[in-house]
């Protein structure tokens, strides 16, 4: 018994230790030029993005440190236009690969809500886009 103790209280010590990554804001350091370079828009928009979907992917926990909003949208904005892999977007911003790959879409889809500016084609102007 004390054998098996013994053996469950090394296990714990032997754990990892949580490394929480810097993730530093690319708005507080980049020019306006640098930010344009990177994610194809300027920081006035960018800031606006941010709040703009602020309320819709803000995640409270207790667990840890979620994921700031800021970083979310930079990384995806870096996808979007550039094409880059997801996981060179997500290394850039101190995000994991998984964690990227699960905001992505939730980023898309609220940019999509907030901006109220895409508009497909339907009914009779649909019709005659697709014929010619």
């Amino acid at each position: 018994m004390a054998a098996l103790l013994l053996s469950i209280a090394r296990d714990r010590s032997l754990r990892r230790q949580r490394v929480f990554r810097d993730r530093t804001n690319p708005l507080e350091y980049y020019s306006d030029i640098e930010l344009i370079q990177r994610y194809r828009f300027p920081r006035a928009t960018i800031v606006e993005f941010v709040n703009m979907v602020q309320n819709r992917l803000e995640r409270p926990t207790n667990r840890s440190n979620p994921l700031p909003v800021p970083s979310m949208v930079l990384s995806t904005l870096r996808v979007l236009p550039k094409g880059d892999f997801q996981s060179e977007a997500a290394d850039i911003h101190g995000i994991s690969q998984p964690s990227f790959s699960r905001t992505f879409m939730d980023v898309v889809d609220a940019l999509n809500q907030s901006l109220n500016n895409i508009a497909f084609p339907s009914g009779q102007a649909f019709i005659l886009c697709t014929t010619t």
